[in-house]
């Protein structure tokens, strides 16, 4: 309750400030975060930690990890992904990390036998407005690990990508309440957080947009009308509404059909490190998965309705009270599996798959509520999988195969990877992906 109070403090004191004084004002709203992500996740004012299962390292993870400090780089501004502040670790509040990254950071952390050092990539430098990006930190031997990535063939190659671990939709949000269709983009004043997912789809698609370098600043963008929607994660644009100066009550004015499928990411050239970090990912409970999924899918603007009850919000136990109703429901969900998992589960490319690798496991079931459900089909050895992505509006679904080829190194292809179709590269060799 505190700690709501302080984010209280912040959002009274951001009412009459410019856009650099708001980003000042984060801290408090961090604290705000950090005291509703303990209450949903466990932590100092929540449950305790789900106990860590003893991880199997080999000679050689025990030797790269034992006694090593692992550089985290994270981006401060990607609220709610991930955020800073000095109690932020729903486990450890040494970590300093909280969002979704520092849930699975918390659970890394406890897990393997090294010091997680989260890295703010603001304090790194970089040219005006194009700060560096955790990717970046990697690629430049700054920093060893990013906690939520969505990879791309550039970052493959210099960047090895565990599992996927949290997959979110990019919408357009406007600040007028209006609600637009993806064809309507074009000519439009749009804006986008330069580095990330929904920028890069705008490029794929050919659309014209103005990158911004965090959240808060494309939002204040859309208040004052320099663009006219912004592109990107609907939790990032909203929680980057409601700590502009002044708050922006921003609309989720549509899906676009793509997401974000993030991941832990590490150097390539450090197999050990990766080995380890997939292990220790596969080890997290389904429980603890379904209350992250259950914080960061769901709409915000239920929950904490306009900006004016926001900093309120985080102080009450109905606002704990509906996170945990949603965990509940999601991780239900996740153990009944239902209907939709059935659909995928019998889709052609997950019979290939089934066929192929008898020993599947396909218990890795999502359902995001109304605009998507995943399942994750696993090799039982770990060497291959399928996610499957499936979009409820448009009732399709996307695919990405990972296999290990025979020198042990993780081979990716996406539904567009293969002329054959995404079946026939499953029942093919292992093979280096022809993204295109």
């Amino acid at each position: 309750a505190a700690a709501g109070m302080d984010a209280a403090a912040g959002m009274d004191a951001a009412a009459g400030m410019d856009a650099a004084a708001g980003m000042d004002a984060a801290a408090g709203m961090d604290d705000g975060m950090t005291a509703m992500s303990d209450d949903v996740m466990g932590g100092s004012s929540g449950t305790a930690m789900p106990d860590v299962p003893e991880i199997d390292l080999t000679d050689v993870e025990s030797e790269r990890l034992t006694d090593s400090e692992i550089r985290v780089a994270y981006d401060p501004y990607r609220l709610p992904i991930e955020l800073y502040d000095e109690n932020a670790g729903l486990y450890d509040n040494t970590l300093s990390l909280g969002g979704v990254s520092g849930a699975y950071l918390g659970w890394v952390d406890a897990a393997l036998p090294a010091d997680f050092a989260p890295v703010d990539v603001a304090s790194l430098g970089g040219d005006p407005g194009a700060p560096v990006r955790p990717n970046e930190a990697v690629r430049d031997g700054i920093a060893d690990v990013v906690m939520a990535l969505d990879p791309t063939e550039e970052m493959r190659g210099y960047m090895s990508f565990t599992e996927p671990h949290t997959t979110l939709p990019i919408v357009m949000a406007t600040a007028d309440g209006t609600t637009l269709e993806v064809d309507s983009l074009s000519g439009m004043n749009v804006g986008a957080v330069t580095g990330y997912g929904a920028a890069r789809w705008l490029d794929s698609i050919s659309v014209d947009y103005k990158g911004y370098a965090t959240g808060i600043e494309a939002i204040e963008a859309l208040r004052t009308g320099e663009i006219k929607v912004f592109v990107g994660l609907w939790a990032v644009a909203f929680n980057s509404g409601m700590m502009a100066a002044p708050p922006v009550d921003v609309t989720n004015a549509g899906e676009t059909g793509q997401s974000e499928m993030l991941s832990i990411g590490y150097a390539s050239s450090d197999a050990a490190l990766g080995s380890a970090l997939d292990k220790a990912l596969a080890s997290a409970p389904d429980e603890m998965r379904a209350s992250i999924t259950a914080m960061i899918s769901m709409d915000p603007s239920e929950v904490f309705g306009d900006p004016d009850a926001f900093a309120e919000a985080f102080g009450g136990d109905e606002t704990a009270s509906s996170f945990a109703a949603i965990a509940g429901e999601i991780d239900e969900i996740n153990r009944s599996g239902g209907e939709i998992k059935a659909k995928l589960g019998a889709l052609t490319e997950a019979m290939v798959f089934k066929e192929k690798y008898p020993g599947y496991d396909d218990s890795r079931f999502d359902d995001f509520g109304s605009f998507e459900a995943t399942l994750m089909l696993m090799s039982a050895d770990g060497d291959a999988s399928l996610q499957i992505q499936y979009s409820k509006e448009t009732e399709t679904a996307t695919f990405i195969y990972m296999c290990t080829d025979s020198e042990g190194n993780q081979q990716y292809h996406d539904s567009g990877s293969a002329t054959g179709g995404m079946a026939d590269t499953i029942a093919g060799l292992c093979t280096e992906p022809d993204f295109g």
